[in-house]
């Protein structure tokens, strides 16, 4: 018995160790990508190059920390929607278009949300588990996975800066 936990354990690890090798990071180039919004536009990732940072937070309506994150998402976009764009992207993972159209009136979300079919933007971005959020930076570079600061006031001089080498965007 303790030798299947010693794998058990192992596996794990291997497991944790792989995904964080694989996973989305911080100073690369953001994966490009083009979902339908819930109000029918189209947020395509490339227009925001050279433009405006953007704010991408993946959640689900059954997760208690993404609701969390709502009220936050409802000031940043009251405060700087000139100056970034936000944009929630619901997984998929076991919901439906109504329900989050629902939720949306429900929690009087005023910034952009999307619906990602089949979780195909979820896994380009390698997200595991919701709420994951990112910031992108003008230039396309991922400059936070999670841990975004609670005020993103002060950055966002820094996020809007243009770096001319930076202007090729991943497109994978």
């Amino acid at each position: 018995m303790k030798f299947v936990t010693y794998i058990f354990i192992l596996m794990g690890v291997f497991s944790v160790t792989t995904n964080a090798q694989t996973s989305v990071s911080v100073g690369e180039l953001a994966p490009s990508f083009k979902l339908i919004k819930n109000d029918g536009s189209t947020f395509d990732l490339k227009d925001y190059i050279n433009e405006k940072p953007v704010y991408l937070i993946f959640w689900n309506t059954w997760c208690a920390h993404c609701l969390k994150k709502i009220p936050k998402l409802i000031s940043l976009q009251n405060k700087l929607a000139s100056k970034i764009a936000i944009l929630a992207i619901n997984t998929s993972w076991s919901e439906d278009e109504k329900g989050i159209e629902d939720f949306i009136k429900n929690y009087k979300v005023n910034y952009s949300v999307a619906y990602d079919h089949n979780a195909l933007v979820t896994k380009k971005y390698k997200v595991l588990g919701t709420p994951t959020e990112f910031i992108i930076d003008i230039n396309g570079r991922i400059i936070f996975r999670d841990s975004v600061p609670e005020d993103i006031s002060d950055f966002i001089p820094k996020w809007s800066t243009i770096i001319s080498n930076s202007s090729t965007h991943n497109t994978e």
